[in-house]
């Protein structure tokens, strides 16, 4: 019998890799426009989204969703002491629980109308027994669905924090490169007053790690409290 090696070899040899490469600011830029966004607000969403159309247009015609990302990438620069680093892990897994809620509520709600459009189930009437099994099972999968979103956005949300780290590296270092947070650019500025450049790389690194560790299932609220930690002075 073959090994699991040759097995796995086999199976790689009857597979073709493909590369979808991350749309730019420009291209995400242009998709707004095309959907009716107007600058400078595309613009803005654009930069914002890191490379995700869809999220781009989320945050361009909600301005909840908007909000909830500023917030986010304030929190870092506010941080002054223990108790403050505890509070602004605590407000990020917050707004991001609320923004995966937002998320999976419009798409939940979509989802619904369109499966009672199908079964001829007119808004408001009830639903017989007969059809009650299939609403339930679209429920289960909207549940299941809900914690991978859920998930998803804590990614997404702590990628925006190292947005900002990121941003204060190139003004640390006084690169060329334009700011991602252009907007936060006084506050960045002040940040980096209390961080060297070096310190602000190994910010980045630890948000990698932090990253990891999320997506091994880590406790997100310590995994939090420890990266917000390295912010007071």
């Amino acid at each position: 019998a073959p090994s699991p090696t040759d097995v796995l070899v086999t199976i790689r040899s009857r597979c073709r890799p493909v590369q979808l490469p991350v749309p730019t600011d420009a291209q995400v830029h242009e998709y707004l426009l095309a959907h009716g966004v107007a600058d400078p607000l595309a613009q803005r969403a654009a930069r914002l989204a890191l490379g995700d159309a869809q999220e781009g247009y989320r945050l361009a015609t909600d301005e909840q969703a908007m909000a909830r990302r500023e917030l986010i990438t304030s929190l870092i620069l506010n941080v002054r002491s223990i108790s403050s680093a505890f509070n602004a892990a605590e407000k990020l897994t917050d707004l991001a629980d609320q923004d995966s809620q937002a998320v999976s509520a419009l798409k939940d709600e979509q989802e619904r109308q369109e499966l009672l459009t199908l079964l001829g189930i007119r808004e408001g009437e009830r639903v017989s027994p007969s059809l009650r099994a299939q609403v339930r099972r679209l429920e289960e999968q909207q549940k299941r669905r809900a914690k991978r979103v859920s998930s998803d956005t804590l990614l997404r949300s702590v990628a925006q924090v190292q947005t900002v780290l990121r941003d204060a590296l190139t003004v640390a270092l006084s690169a060329k490169a334009p700011l991602v947070n252009e907007h936060l650019r006084e506050p960045l500025e002040a940040f980096c007053t209390r961080r060297s450049a070096l310190q602000l790389l190994e910010d980045v690194q630890a948000i990698e790690l932090t990253l990891r560790r999320l997506r091994t299932n880590a406790n997100a609220r310590l995994a939090l409290e420890a990266l917000m930690s390295r912010f007071v002075y």
